[in-house]
């Protein structure tokens, strides 16, 4: 049963898009802030022969010139959703079907930007 979830969520995950909406799900609205959600490679590790454990990887955020802004761990569940000052940055993080793929996002104010 995990192993089709596995494909389906790997067939998800296949094309990259960025999409930006309201952040209406989230309990407190931080003003000149928005918010950043990356659906990074999701990765299966058989660390026993009878245990899998899945999670979402973890990626980089860094400004336009290069500065490294925030690391956002790994995940277990889904994909975190992490406030952000608004404004331009660049995201590096492995995506399905790639080793490292650079993302240029713009954060907006009370809205939610999420990379698939």
């Amino acid at each position: 049963m995990m192993h089709y979830k596995l494909i389906v969520g790997i067939l998800f995950l296949m094309c990259l898009a960025i999409e930006t909406g309201s952040a209406n799900d989230t309990a407190i609205n931080t003003p000149n802030k928005g918010f950043l959600k990356v659906y990074t490679n999701y990765t299966v590790e058989n660390p026993n022969s009878d245990m899998e454990l899945a999670y979402y990887r973890s990626y980089k955020i860094f400004s336009i010139d290069g500065e490294i802004i925030r690391v956002v761990p790994r995940s277990l569940t889904e994909p975190q959703k992490i406030s952000i000052p608004e404004g331009e940055y660049k995201i590096i993080a492995n995506l399905e079907g790639k080793e490292s793929d650079t993302i240029r996002v713009h954060i907006e104010s009370g809205k939610i930007s999420v990379i698939k």
